[in-house]
């Protein structure tokens, strides 16, 4: 597990579609498993969690990502909306967002901005925000969360901080409020799998509908329903996620990592990277790239 503590002074672009990267006065920011790494089969993984002391700049259209975000404000000041519908982030108002879900966000008023970033395993019914009331047990762990973010250093392993987060993430997510879809079909379970093992391969959506025994048609209706996305999307993700893997724990080059993730070119495998992640591969591995070599996943298929 890896896990770092920045402190958050800046602000930077965000395309749509992309993280939200934009962050204003002082605050804190611990990131534990970079996006698109080490995700999980059951479980859930921590991405960042963080807390400003005062954000005046919360202002994005079209914010798109494919893992759960977790807000809690204690004060009136941020409101999103999702398809006409608004959502005020309010003391009252503990805010989930569930992955691949779209919203527009902005800043009415400078006010104190908390938040988690996380991966689950279960895929949501839900595809707008889950507003449900914080209990007494939430609050109590969102407030040591606070104080340890705002206490920790880049030098120091903030351990605690992981076990409050994921605490925290796992309490809110198992509140009978957030409805969770059946089971995948067997036979797009098995094409799930076998993506996951052949992401350097052809994947194109003929060769996804011939190995699932479906038309091309059944094959987009399949990913809809169940997974709320596209075949090609779904794939676009799988590679993205083994190609960070590569970026983070190897010295592969670009081109050699775009080659084994099953991308033509470079050029291609930059634009989609960033698409899905909002970096381009050569930003993640600076942020990201570890002393300790990873396994690399095309030596595992």
């Amino acid at each position: 597990m890896s896990y770092r503590t920045f402190v958050v002074s800046y602000s930077s672009k965000s395309a749509a579609r992309a993280e939200a990267a934009k962050r204003s006065t002082s605050g804190l920011l611990i990131v534990f498993d970079p996006l698109w790494v080490n995700l999980p089969e059951r479980g859930l993984l921590l991405h960042e969690c963080g807390h400003l002391e005062l954000c005046d700049n919360w202002n994005f259209t079209s914010v798109f990502s494919p893992f759960w975000r977790l807000y809690w404000n204690s004060k009136l000041g941020f409101s999103m909306d999702f398809s006409g519908q608004t959502i005020d982030l309010t003391p009252d108002n503990l805010v989930l967002i569930p992955p691949n879900c779209a919203y527009d966000c902005w800043t009415k008023n400078p006010t104190p901005h908390f938040w988690i970033h996380f991966t689950y395993h279960k895929t949501p019914a839900h595809s707008e925000a889950i507003v449900i009331k914080p209990r007494e047990a939430e609050l109590c762990v969102i407030k040591d969360l606070k104080e340890v973010i705002k206490h920790s250093r880049a030098e120091e392993t903030p351990e605690r901080g992981r076990l409050l987060a994921s605490s925290l993430a796992q309490i809110a997510i198992s509140r009978t409020e957030i409805e969770w879809k059946q089971s995948l079909p067997a036979n797009l379970a098995r094409l799930q799998r076998h993506i996951d093992e052949h992401f350097g391969e052809d994947l194109s959506n003929p060769a996804l509908a011939k190995f699932a025994g479906t038309s091309l048609t059944g094959l987009l209706r399949l990913f809809n329903r169940h997974l709320g996305t596209k075949p090609a999307q779904y794939v676009s993700e799988v590679r993205v996620r083994n190609a960070a893997t590569l970026l983070r724990g190897t010295k592969l080059s670009i081109e050699e990592i775009a080659e084994q993730t099953g991308f033509p070119n470079r050029f291609y495998f930059s634009r989609v990277f960033k698409a899905v992640s909002g970096e381009t591969p050569a930003r993640f591995r600076s942020k990201y790239h570890s002393a300790d070599p990873a396994p690399d996943p095309a030596a595992a298929r």
